[in-house]
């Protein structure tokens, strides 16, 4: 999650990104369907890239929240959550995100442990994930988000305490990461 600074206004921005381009994309098509091009611009095309811009409005929204959290405005709010779904509810999201260079894929473990946290924050923490990947292939690649039940008997790092844990692993086979 993010340090003492607080959620970064980078987050914002990709996110008006996703909600831009998707209004870009559904502003494209409705032209085509005015010029005749019915088969590049169908109405059903028109209304998931809106329901894209919707819901990247809403994690806009969430993301608001988050940062009135960090100002100590709002309080966290954390439940049981599963984080399969969560990452199947953003997919689309995250794809459009990536772009058509990056090929997306979900290898979700079957009956994975429920965690407690808050989903706003665990949705910001995977779209940053996605975002740093997305920023270590230029040139386009895959990326893997991966969920499997884990037991960590010894503390692996500090401030981890053994027990059963979720995880959630976002990764690039053969991404070469760029320095910035």
């Amino acid at each position: 999650m993010r340090d003492a600074q607080g959620p970064p206004p980078h987050d914002f921005n990709n996110i008006l990104q996703v909600i831009m381009g998707n209004l870009e994309i559904a502003r494209f098509k409705l032209q085509l369907a005015e010029r005749g091009d019915s088969a590049s611009a169908s109405p059903e095309g028109v209304v998931k890239t809106i329901e894209t811009a919707q819901r990247a409005s809403r994690s806009a929204g969430q993301l608001v929240q988050r940062m009135l959290v960090f100002s100590r405005m709002q309080r966290l709010e954390p439940a049981s959550l599963d984080v399969n779904a969560l990452i199947s509810d953003m997919q689309d999201m995250i794809a459009r995100t990536l772009g058509e260079t990056i090929d997306v894929k979900a290898s979700l473990a079957p009956a994975l442990w429920p965690v407690f946290a808050d989903r706003n924050q665990l949705e910001s923490a995977l779209l940053n994930l996605v975002v740093n990947a997305r920023d270590a292939m230029p040139d386009g690649g895959s990326l893997t988000i991966e969920t499997a039940n884990v037991e960590l008997a010894d503390p692996s790092a500090e401030d981890v305490a053994p027990g059963q844990y979720a995880m959630i692993n976002v990764s690039t086979p053969g991404a070469a990461y760029r320095k910035s």
